[in-house]
């Protein structure tokens, strides 16, 4: 089977914390990653290149996060955490990790993101009246 370099290696639908779409495609390419999803409110569209991954990580189980990448900010840029629920995040990681030439062993951490719970005003209120 040929294929040209315009075909991606691997493709699934995908979502963000909290954010489904109508419909979703994560597309893996030799040298980036493309996100498009529609919405209520529109087409959403992001393309990354792979160059700008330094870590990522999966996870296995039912959750609304099974993959992460975290990617380098630039010069002066502070490094920027991507989380998603993505079909085979396992084969997503190897996939990426065969791709990103700046993958960093000894990196940074990828922890699964705080549910919005814990960071919602309501709940740091209720913490501070518990301790009072």
């Amino acid at each position: 089977m040929y294929f040209s370099s315009s075909d991606p290696v691997l493709s699934s639908p995908f979502r963000y914390p909290h954010q489904s779409f109508l419909w979703s495609r994560l597309r893996l390419f030799e040298d980036r990653i493309e996100f498009v999803g529609l919405r209520w409110t529109g087409l959403h569209r992001r393309t990354l290149p792979l160059a700008r991954v330094k870590n990522l990580r999966w996870w296995t189980g039912s959750g609304d996060i099974n993959f992460a990448l975290l990617l380098d900010g630039g010069d002066d840029g502070e490094d920027e955490r991507i989380y998603l629920h993505v079909d085979a995040a396992g084969l997503w990681k190897h996939e990426v990790a065969a791709r990103a030439q700046n993958l960093v062993a000894d990196g940074p951490d990828l922890p699964k993101q705080k549910s919005s719970s814990d960071s919602s005003p309501s709940s740091s209120n209720g913490k501070r009246a518990r301790a009072a």
